[in-house]
């Protein structure tokens, strides 16, 4: 709740309209609903997906501020990038995690899904290694990933456009 209610506020602090502003609500809304729910029971339901997509095309076609191209290209391209992963890792990650960053593409488009993803991966990939260096007891077989979409989509629906920049300075040198 703290987290849901501090998300929020950061991103209400960084929105220009109030269109944006009920966008971002909606979608931290989303996002603290995924990691709750996956952190809980350990999967993302679909009725909460398709509701949130549902909710943020809502949203959308109420204030039509920019074209619909850039939310469709990312919400595929955010389904199919976990789809690829899951397909490849033989099941390593759920069918809600695929189905959850689909949606948040939608919300924030191309290509700051990209960004999303791979700051997700680098998040998940760190709090790994610290669970398996920083553990006295044995660390878990498997840990929830919503969690580290979530921040990785926080993080480029608010800095999306300087991280992709940062990321293409450190790939181009």
């Amino acid at each position: 709740m703290i987290l849901m209610v501090g998300s929020s506020m950061m991103v209400s602090y960084y929105t220009t309209s109030i269109y944006e502003l009920v966008i971002s609500l909606c979608f931290v809304t989303f996002l603290m609903t995924c990691v709750c729910t996956d952190c809980w029971s350990g999967f993302i339901p679909n009725r909460l997906t398709a509701s949130g997509l549902l909710v943020l095309i809502s949203v959308r076609l109420l204030y039509p501020e920019s074209t619909w191209g850039s939310y469709l290209l990312g919400m595929l391209a955010g389904f199919c990038i976990i789809v690829i992963i899951i397909v490849l890792s033989d099941g390593g990650m759920g069918w809600g995690d695929a189905k959850m960053m689909g949606v948040a593409g939608f919300a924030i488009g191309w290509p700051s899904i990209t960004v999303a993803i791979m700051t997700a991966v680098i998040c998940g990939g760190l709090w790994s290694i610290y669970l398996m260096i920083g553990s006295v007891h044995e660390a878990p077989r498997t840990i929830p990933f919503a969690p580290h979409l979530a921040a990785g989509s926080l993080l480029a629906y608010i800095w999306g456009e300087f991280l992709l920049q940062a990321y293409w300075r450190l790939l181009v040198g």
